[in-house]
């Protein structure tokens, strides 16, 4: 499932202050883009679906959606210090 697909369902949530709004806005944006994967436990069979087409820009558009990990992320920290050049990252 793509970052930007929202999932889970409704909240539970009840928020203490409804008529406050978040500054920023959600980046959910209802992509598509996902793995459907189906396992049977009486048959070695597994069916697989991938819908590939994304509803938003996808590469370095996107870079600010995306999840990373704290060591990947201090991973590039660490390699932008060395002066390294941010293609070069990018393409690690």
């Amino acid at each position: 499932m793509c970052s930007r697909q929202p999932s889970g369902g409704r909240s539970k949530y009840q928020k203490k202050h409804p008529e406050w709004r978040c500054k920023v806005d959600s980046k959910k944006s209802g992509c598509d883009c996902r793995i459907v994967i189906k396992l049977y436990h009486h048959t070695p069979t597994i069916l697989g679906r991938y819908e590939e087409e994304h509803s938003h820009k996808v590469g370095l558009a996107n870079l600010a959606y995306m999840r990373m990990s704290h060591v990947a992320r201090e991973e590039i920290r660490s390699m932008l210090e060395l002066k390294i050049d941010c293609r070069e990252i990018v393409c690690k």
